[in-house]
């Protein structure tokens, strides 16, 4: 089913009270893919809809996705982990079952795509930038944060959103840009929140991580054919915005900051 800018916003509208007493609108799930040594492409996948929407695909995920507790990309892939032992077929046939789940489902994503050697060619011309934010993990989770919530102000949608990340060696680097990110002027007024969270509680960070690993390999390949997984995940292609930054993307993002100043958190 596809959403449209119109549908999306109707579909954040309903407010749901989480258990501390706030009232949160969005929830919004992060993962990452490609942070590993030699990797040549780091992304970010960031997947928002309703808590109450959430907690009903997270049940028909955990049903369908038994045996496997929790599911993650790279083990999928390369057999190992919870896979192994699993042949290339029966994996093949499990992942078809399983991801139209995520497919079928109302949701909205941005995944964003850097290449690490076009970091490191610019680390000279915006050093403080790159002092301040070092590594191209944080580079890219820091664009996928604001392209985020520009998306939610195109379709003028100003509803608290309440990201989700997961608690891994990355939790530091997560917390230093979304603090980084609160302080900036055009998102100051925006209601936010921050939580970190294990995949096997966060059941949602499992597509993410599906999204993050997908969106990589369609990165790596953007003038080629798509794998059969990317469009299983966004049939419509409406529902996920790709940006893919080059360059001169970069560049000028990183240049921006510059000229803005960065806080020292």
């Amino acid at each position: 089913m596809s959403t449209s800018d119109g549908e999306l916003s109707e579909l954040l509208e309903v407010a749901l009270s989480d258990g501390d007493g706030l009232v949160a609108f969005v929830r919004a799930y992060i993962d990452e893919s490609g942070t590993h040594d030699g990797s040549n492409v780091t992304t970010v996948a960031v997947i928002l809809s309703r808590p109450t929407l959430w907690e009903e695909w997270s049940k028909r995920w955990n049903q369908t996705k038994a045996p496997i507790k929790v599911f993650h990309s790279v083990e999928c892939a390369n057999l190992r982990g919870a896979f192994k032992g699993w042949t290339a077929s029966d994996r093949d046939r499990y992942v078809a079952k399983l991801l139209p789940i995520i497919g079928e489902f109302d949701f909205i994503g941005h995944l964003t795509g850097i290449d690490n050697r076009d970091v490191d060619r610019l680390a000279s011309k915006t050093p403080r930038v790159r002092q301040e934010i070092s590594s191209p993990y944080m580079i890219c989770l820091q664009m996928a944060l604001h392209r985020t919530l520009d998306y939610l102000n195109e379709l003028g949608v100003d509803d608290r959103i309440s990201f989700v990340h997961e608690d891994n060696d990355f939790q530091a680097e997560a917390h230093r840009c979304f603090n980084w990110m609160k302080v900036l002027p055009e998102y100051a007024g925006r209601s936010t929140s921050l939580m970190l969270a294990p995949k096997k509680e966060a059941v949602p960070l499992q597509a993410a991580d599906i999204f993050a690993y997908e969106g990589n390999k369609r990165i790596r390949n953007i003038d080629g054919p798509e794998r059969r997984a990317w469009r299983a995940l966004n049939p419509e292609r409406s529902k996920v915005r790709l940006d893919h930054l080059e360059y001169n993307g970069i560049k000028c993002w990183m240049e921006e900051l510059e000229r803005q100043g960065l806080p020292v958190l």
